[in-house]
């Protein structure tokens, strides 16, 4: 019987070690997927404010370039401005060259008629 109860605790000892050994290497593997998890984690918060600064640069991309097209619309708009009133001049002045023509040629014939009526 103290052979037996020998025998039973070193089984125990050997049961026990092997418990011991299966809670370090469990322990090992999940510390290390805990560490993974932590690792992916880490990478997934970078990608994501990665692309949150990414996206702020493309808004102000964005901005930049509509107020470009708008300070380019104004431009234009300004020039065609400018054309018109150029032109809208250059129509004004012809028709006034016009009716001083029309006016002198006018006053002549008056002039013509008075002189026919005064002789």
């Amino acid at each position: 019987t103290d052979a037996l109860a020998k025998q039973e605790a070193e089984l125990e000892k050997q049961r026990q070690l092997e418990v011991s050994r299966a809670e370090q290497e469990l322990k090992k593997q999940v510390e290390g997927e805990a560490a993974n998890l932590k690792k992916g984690t880490e990478l997934a918060l970078a990608k994501a404010e990665q692309a949150e600064r990414e996206n702020a640069k493309l808004e102000k991309e964005k901005e930049f370039a509509l107020a470009e097209i708008a300070l380019k619309h104004k431009a234009e708009l300004a020039a065609q401005k400018s054309a018109l009133e150029e032109e809208n001049a250059k129509v004004l002045s012809e028709k006034e060259k016009v009716f001083t023509r029309k006016l002198v040629l006018q006053k002549k014939l008056l002039a013509e008629v008075a002189d026919e009526i005064g002789s």
